[in-house]
């Protein structure tokens, strides 16, 4: 499952899009990427979009696992903003789901069905992101 990262000039932006079948284990090879990425400052925003992605299985166990590896990267501060836009459905569940288990201990979450709307709650709009990464999880 390909999760490619898009990060800003500046390294406070960090648009994620998932396509494929989504795992744990590809959102937490994807934060531990993140972690060491030299050009991603400390409370980042980022913008998680799974509206390409074809399935998930995101067991409440793995959801506990993906807050964890939140939690342990060093970016990740208590003002960082985690905007997941969703389709509808099973997708937007999942996301309220793993709000509700970070926020507000590990980031702030919302689910969002638009991006707009969320790049505006992320106070984002309008800001340019270098070319996509290498798939993370290749």
């Amino acid at each position: 499952m390909p999760v490619r990262n898009q990060i800003s000039a500046d390294g406070t932006y960090v648009r994620t899009t998932a396509s494929g079948n989504l795992t744990a284990e590809d959102i937490i090879a994807s934060i531990r990427a993140l972690a060491v990425d030299e050009r991603v400052k400390p409370g980042f925003r980022q913008l998680f979009d799974v509206r390409a992605m074809a399935e998930s299985r995101l067991s409440p166990e793995a959801m506990r696992r993906i807050s964890e590896a939140n939690a342990a990267n060093p970016k990740k501060t208590p003002d960082s903003l985690l905007a997941i836009v969703a389709g509808t459905g099973k997708d937007y569940a999942e996301g309220r789901t793993y709000e509700a288990v970070a926020t507000p201990t590990v980031e702030n979450v919302i689910v969002f069905n638009n991006p707009e709307t969320a790049e505006i709650w992320l106070g984002v709009t309008g800001m340019n992101l270098l070319p996509p990464d290498v798939d993370e999880t290749e």
